[in-house]
């Protein structure tokens, strides 16, 4: 089958109206997700782990009585033995508080593992025992724990590499549980395998429509729709989160302020639409002058800030050199579209409160444009200047 028809079949599956190679290595893995996106859906994960955890230990323990009324005495006390590990667990990542990014990966590998466990124990427990009745119903119900723990793959947004790893852990239960009782056919690779199969395919669409979706409404409420650049809201996020990560990992983080030189000019002259297009297109160039791992953000009218993470201020400067040689395309009239930037990094600054990095950068554009525009200060020391600038090159 052509790729081009498959990527067709699945964006009608995952209900996406396109769906582009960063959204498919998205979907497939999250080493691809940024770091902004990996915070929220950890969140997202974490909730939503205990909230099942604490159903699941409630019902856990809810079905003790039910045990000892119908099976015999020596085999629901052991049953109760592990239904209160089973549910201590369960309380355990229901009232624990993490939201580290490995830590939540441990824990929903212990949320499914954990009725994994009960299930192939409580299969020993129940091996040779001769019921009928109401009896032989609740042991066939112990067979249907392995369906229980796939199908509730389905409520988290995970990659196909998680949902895939996760989900075949029913199946090497079911795998092993022929070792544990004494007739094979009832709890089976056989009886049940094909089954979990099944499901396992319901499951990896399931987790991968919630992820598509949980991307595209993110994406959404994230980027300005004038110019597809980051909403200012989403930017102090990200400004917030990446320089925490540098005080952490004791890495330089920068912030450049961009102002449009003379912009209310075009709207003045020209009228709102062409400044919108020159907006769009500042925002263009920005994104296609920066590097993949650089951020650039609406900051409100004219104003754009840009964040370099893990990037000191030689970094910085050599990524505006290259930008103020062509600046950020035309102007209505031909004239190129300049502007004033000022930088700060933490560092070099000796910064260690992103408002304060926010307030300096802030400071400095002010400073490229009174004296001169269509330049960049870098510090007291230091400034780019450009053919355009005022007073000379």
């Amino acid at each position: 089958m052509p790729l081009a028809l498959i990527i067709k079949q699945l964006e009608w599956l995952l209900g996406a109206s396109e769906l582009s190679s960063e959204r498919l290595t998205s979907l497939l893995s999250r080493r691809f997700h940024s770091a902004y996106f990996s915070r929220y859906r950890r969140i997202l994960i974490y909730q939503r782990i205990r909230v099942i955890s604490a159903l699941f230990a409630l019902l856990t323990l809810a079905w003790i009585p039910i045990d000892w009324l119908l099976l015999p005495t020596q085999t629901a006390l052991g049953l109760t033995g592990l239904r209160l590990l089973s549910a201590g667990l369960f309380l355990f990542l229901a009232l624990t508080d993490s939201q580290q990014s490995e830590p939540c990966q441990f824990r929903l590998t212990l949320l499914f593992i954990n009725p994994l466990l009960f299930y192939l124990a409580a299969l020993n427990q129940l091996q040779g025992l001769d019921v009928a009745g109401w009896g032989q119903y609740l042991a066939e119900v112990y067979g249907l724990l392995p369906f229980i723990a796939l199908a509730g793959l389905c409520i988290f947004p995970l990659t196909l590499l998680e949902s895939l790893g996760l989900g075949l852990l029913p199946l090497l239960a079911t795998l092993v549980s022929p070792v544990l009782v004494s007739d094979p056919s009832q709890y089976g690779f056989i009886s049940h395998g094909w089954m979990l199969v099944l499901i396992l395919g319901v499951t990896l669409l399931a987790t991968s429509i919630q992820l598509n979706f949980m991307l595209s409404l993110l994406h959404r409420i994230s980027y300005d729709p004038l110019t597809r650049v980051f909403s200012r809201s989403t930017g102090n996020e990200l400004i917030d989160l990446y320089f925490h990560l540098s005080l952490d990992q004791e890495s330089p983080f920068a912030l450049a302020f961009v102002d449009l030189d003379r912009f209310k000019s075009i709207n003045d002259d020209y009228g709102h639409e062409m400044g919108d297009e020159a907006l769009r297109n500042a925002a263009h160039a920005l994104g296609q002058q920066f590097r993949r791992s650089d951020m650039v953000i609406r900051w409100g009218g004219e104003e754009f800030l840009v964040i370099f993470p893990n990037t000191d201020m030689a970094g910085v400067r050599l990524v505006l050199e290259r930008l103020s040689q062509n600046w950020l395309g035309q102007r209505p009239d031909g004239a190129p579209l300049t502007a004033s930037i000022g930088v700060a990094e933490r560092l070099s600054d000796g910064i260690n409160d992103w408002p304060q990095l926010l307030e300096l950068a802030d400071k400095r554009m002010y400073q490229a444009k009174q004296t001169g525009r269509a330049k960049v200060v870098l510090n007291a020391e230091q400034e780019i200047r450009s053919p355009q600038t005022e007073g000379g090159s």
